[in-house]
């Protein structure tokens, strides 16, 4: 039997939403409605139609979401694939995908993101053997790194602007920033800089400029 305010999965389920302390998926879920919990927890498969508003929030199995907000931690060690994603901050084992955007204060990534317009962090941090794409990043700090040897490219984007850019294995149409590092196998085309650029000799920038 579920505690008042807490729900447990086991099976397959439908909820049409409701305010919880703890939601367990360890089955099936689908949500019609909004839900808001303390903590969310995704062992299995969650598929809403809906908001989610939560504290902290775990996904080792799927959910696709429509709209995702999370207070504090958003760790993702499966899939997400959500409209628009909001947290504090979010760690990425598995793969993370937002048709719109992704907001947070800090975002580390050794699986793979995804985001069709905007990606905005305070801080950006890739390590990975996986690719990442986004359209458009920013904030204040993005540092780039691949797993593997070879050229494959671990973050392809149209424009990454950040106050400090430290990047390797990345595409990009415009890359601005105040001090900026580009390094092996990156394939740039513009860098805006304002104070110091680096550039690795196997790094690609077709133009730089100093603003």
């Amino acid at each position: 039997m579920n505690e008042p305010g807490k729900m447990n999965i086991m099976g397959e389920s439908s909820l049409a939403g409701g305010t919880y302390s703890q939601v367990r998926v360890m089955g099936s879920l689908s949500l019609s409605g909004k839900l808001e919990s303390r903590e969310l927890k995704v062992m299995g498969t969650l598929d809403s139609e809906d908001d989610i508003l939560c504290n902290v929030m775990e996904v080792m199995g799927t959910a696709k979401l429509r709209k995702l907000e999370v207070k504090d931690n958003l760790s993702v060690m499966g899939t997400v694939t959500a409209r628009d994603v909001a947290a504090e901050r979010v760690s990425v084992l598995g793969e993370l995908m937002a048709e719109g955007s992704i907001e947070c204060a800090s975002l580390e990534v050794n699986g793979a993101v995804t985001a069709g317009n905007f990606l905005g962090a305070d801080s950006f941090h890739i390590k990975s053997r996986y690719s990442s794409k986004v359209k458009d990043a920013g904030g204040k700090e993005i540092r780039v790194r691949g797993r593997l040897f070879g050229r494959k490219t671990v973050l392809s984007a149209e424009t990454i602007e950040f106050d400090t850019v430290d990047i390797e294995k990345t595409e990009a149409r415009v890359v601005r920033g105040k001090n900026v590092i580009i390094g092996t196998d990156c394939s740039i085309d513009l860098v805006e800089y304002s104070d110091t650029l680096e550039q690795h000799p196997r790094a690609r920038i077709g133009k730089a400029v100093k603003i």
